[in-house]
């Protein structure tokens, strides 16, 4: 619902659809991460080329009017768990540098 609410409101979204994620493909993955895993439908986007997670010293190069978009649409969804300071954080946003 987020990424349709967000692409809805404007905001860059890579294309995304519900996905059903089989308990065979589940079994096949080993380690930490992936013991997290649980079959069924999941949310699945696609993979975009050289896209890396946003970092603090990055934010000047994002437009003004993004950054706003951004905010506004995580106090509208109530999505209270973006931080992103000097020291780190869970920024919880993609960022292509040439686009």
């Amino acid at each position: 619902m987020g990424a349709n609410l967000a692409q809805a409101f404007g905001l860059p979204v890579p294309e995304f659809q519900l996905a059903y994620l089989a308990d065979a493909l589940v079994g096949a993955y080993d380690g930490l991460e992936a013991s997290k895993l649980k079959s069924g439908y999941v949310f699945a986007s696609k993979r975009i080329p050289s896209v890396t997670e946003l970092k603090f010293e990055t934010i000047p190069y994002i437009a003004k009017t993004t950054r706003l978009e951004v905010l506004l649409f995580d106090l509208w969804v109530e999505h209270e768990d973006r931080t992103l300071t000097e020291l780190g954080g869970n920024p919880n946003l993609l960022w292509k540098p040439d686009e």
